[in-house]
């Protein structure tokens, strides 16, 4: 993990506890210099803007990926609950996508 990698994640555990990761205190604590502060808050804006960009069906995957690792649950198993949630938003896109002749003759009439 690198240095701004490092600082971003206690940035977030910052934010998680409703703490201010732009504060003397917390600069201070992590020895944040003038232009790791000016980077950092560059990379959260352009965090905050991919998430404002994401499509709302897609935003579930994101929060997921997060609580999963705010609550320090093994890549592995966050993975899998991840790919499991994008089967089940594909598989509601292809459901919505079939013509009212297809879901007539599989049965799932709408």
């Amino acid at each position: 993990m690198n240095r701004q990698e490092e600082l971003l994640e206690a940035a977030a555990a910052a934010f998680g506890d409703s703490r201010d990761p732009f504060s003397h205190d917390w600069l201070a604590e992590h020895s944040v210099t003038l232009d790791e502060c000016g980077d950092l808050s560059g990379v959260i804006s352009t965090i905050i803007y991919g998430y404002l960009e994401t499509p709302p069906d897609e935003r579930g995957a994101l929060h997921l990926r997060g609580a999963c690792r705010g609550a320090g649950v093994p890549k592995e198993v966050t993975a899998g609950a991840v790919a499991s949630l994008e089967l089940r938003r594909i598989t509601r896109r292809l459901e919505a996508s079939r013509s009212p002749t297809d879901r007539k003759a599989t049965g799932k009439a709408t």
